[in-house]
């Protein structure tokens, strides 16, 4: 198979959890509440917006001392939700600085300012990738700041560098349903069987494969050897 493009999850993948604790902490907390899988699930899918739904979250966390801790200290303002934002400014960097630098001076620039929380390895990877000619997009099921439904957790200037961005909340669909990756392989103007998606949920990567993609799934603590597989597909140095 002949591959033209690489799709990427946001959050987990680009962005790796494992440098903010309290991320994975909120989804954990999460997992297994009905009540806040259920906003979770309006926000991705676009129906209501971060600010609105800071109160129950924070109704939660409060029963979590250590949790409430570590989030509060990285929230702006007192919201909860706010931690997101880590997210979204240091995607808005990423493929400006890792496609316009050299990589010395990219790993250097992430390290000293956004290196807690982008994965440096994706700092390699995009770059090498659009410079062998493969086609990069964003996937992400994310939401919007407020009810204005304009600022998502996607950055515009981030939307800018990839050649194609699909957003749960801008669409009214999300992963793992099997028409957003349709969507993603329609705005790359490519088919699905074309494209390589890596994604840090199981369930996603399904979904993906429902429609003809190949799917990579990122672990938790590395993002390695998801690349080394990468590397493989496309043979490939890309580390």
């Amino acid at each position: 198979m002949t591959y033209r493009a690489v799709v990427f999850d946001m959050g987990g993948v680009i962005m790796n959890y494992s440098k903010m604790p309290y991320i994975k902490g909120l989804f954990d907390l999460s997992k297994n509440n009905s009540i806040l899988q259920e906003t979770w699930d309006s926000l991705e899918l676009g129906r209501t917006n971060l600010k609105d739904c800071d109160s129950i979250f924070k109704d939660f966390i409060s029963e979590k001392p250590l949790l409430c801790e570590e989030i509060m200290k990285a929230a702006k303002n007192g919201l909860v939700l706010s931690v997101f934002e880590n997210m979204t400014e240091v995607l808005e960097l990423l493929p400006f600085v890792s496609c316009i630098y050299p990589l010395d001076y990219s790993l250097k620039f992430f390290k000293q300012h956004v290196g807690s929380v982008e994965d440096e390895n994706f700092a390699k990877v995009l770059p090498a990738l659009k410079q062998h000619g493969y086609l990069i997009g964003l996937l992400t099921n994310n939401a919007f700041h407020t009810n204005e439904r304009k600022r998502s957790l996607v950055m515009e200037d981030a939307v800018q560098k990839f050649d194609a961005v699909v957003e749960s909340c801008r669409e009214g669909i999300r992963k793992p349903n099997p028409e957003i990756y349709k969507l993603m392989a329609s705005r790359l103007k490519v088919r699905p069987e074309e494209c390589v998606f890596l994604d840090d949920f199981a369930d996603n990567c399904k979904g993906a494969e429902a429609v003809g993609m190949k799917a990579i799934k990122v672990g938790y603590e590395s993002a390695v050897p998801a690349i080394r597989e990468l590397e493989r597909l496309l043979d490939m140095k890309l580390l």
